[in-house]
């Protein structure tokens, strides 16, 4: 798969499976992220190491017949990210909030590095932000796919936020702290 991908457009769609069950192949949820390999690094093994940049998320319209690759294709179609027409101004200090509790979070865990604090602060779309985050976080698959399928993007910070704040034991501000609101 990495290798047709490198051959081809560089890009890779990661998908979660519904079930735990064994068989295959096993049903995956229907909304995934795609993303180009940015760097690639052959490992002894034949294995990869990769750099992803996220493109974005993405709902499977159908699966094609694997034929004789050894990986699952499919049709896909962007999802768009909804947002909440006066949440500027609150998705702005939300961000603050959730970089703050990132800070936190990776003084106590083995969790998100100072270069992807950089990026999450400064080169993202809100979008793109809590899904880069939330995928960087110590919590279950479940979790993260939750988030992942909430098509607006406010919806997902306030979801991202009550895991953060699972995380470290310590909320994020609230309205009456900051005096602003998220919604």
């Amino acid at each position: 798969m990495t290798a047709d991908a490198l051959n081809d457009d560089r890009r890779i769609a990661m998908a979660f499976p519904c079930t735990d069950d064994e068989d295959e192949p096993r049903p995956i949820r229907p909304v995934v992220c795609v993303g180009v390999i940015h760097k690639e690094f052959r490992l002894p093994d034949g294995r990869y190491k990769l750099v992803l940049k996220g493109e974005g998320r993405m709902r499977i319209t159908s699966e094609l017949s694997m034929g004789e690759k050894l990986y699952r294709r499919a049709y896909v179609t962007p999802i768009e990210d909804e947002i909440r027409p006066s949440g500027g101004f609150g998705r702005r200090m939300h961000r603050t909030m959730l970089l703050g509790q990132l800070r936190r979070l990776a003084r106590s865990h083995d969790c998100p590095t100072a270069e992807l604090h950089r990026h999450l602060r400064d080169c993202c779309t809100d979008g793109s932000f809590v899904d880069l985050l939330t995928y960087s976080l110590p919590c279950s698959l479940e979790i993260k796919q939750r988030i992942l399928e909430t098509p607006c993007v406010d919806a997902r910070m306030e979801q991202l936020s009550d895991e953060l704040t699972r995380l470290t034991g310590v909320p994020t501000c609230s309205t009456a702290e900051t005096g602003f609101s998220v919604n």
